[in-house]
């Protein structure tokens, strides 16, 4: 109903909507009196960019403090993403655990010929 309405209005109709709310091609340009513009000059893009390059944003370090600062630091294992899921108890399992146990399970499947029912109790015994 909407679309069949709005179909039905015309160029003109539109038109004079805009004339009646004072919406006109011809905008005077209002200029105020004895106010001159002034002359803006606007950075390059490389100003722009590079403003701020010689603030100091931290204490410059000498090659010993940052040595040492290296050396001080305690080493971070790294991180094994299975040793995380053999870790965790039964109850407390991630999703990676949980999606790395569903693909052993298939490949299991897969290489036992086992049906789709799956008897767990059978499994555990293995």
């Amino acid at each position: 109903m909407i679309f069949k309405a709005w179909g039905k209005v015309s160029e003109i109709t539109i038109r004079n909507c805009f004339r009646h709310a004072f919406f006109n091609n011809a905008i005077p340009q209002q200029t105020v009196q004895g106010e001159q513009e002034e002359d803006i000059s606007f950075p390059n893009l490389n100003e722009y960019v590079n403003f701020d390059n010689d603030v100091l944003t931290s204490e410059p370090l000498s090659d010993q403090e940052i040595i040492s600062s290296l050396i001080n630091q305690p080493e971070e294992p790294e991180e094994d993403d299975n040793s995380e899921e053999a870790d965790t108890p039964d109850g407390d399992l991630s999703i990676n655990a949980v999606f790395n146990a569903a693909k052993m399970l298939a490949n299991y499947m897969a290489l036992n010929n086992a049906s789709p029912k799956i008897n767990f109790e059978e499994l555990e015994k293995k």
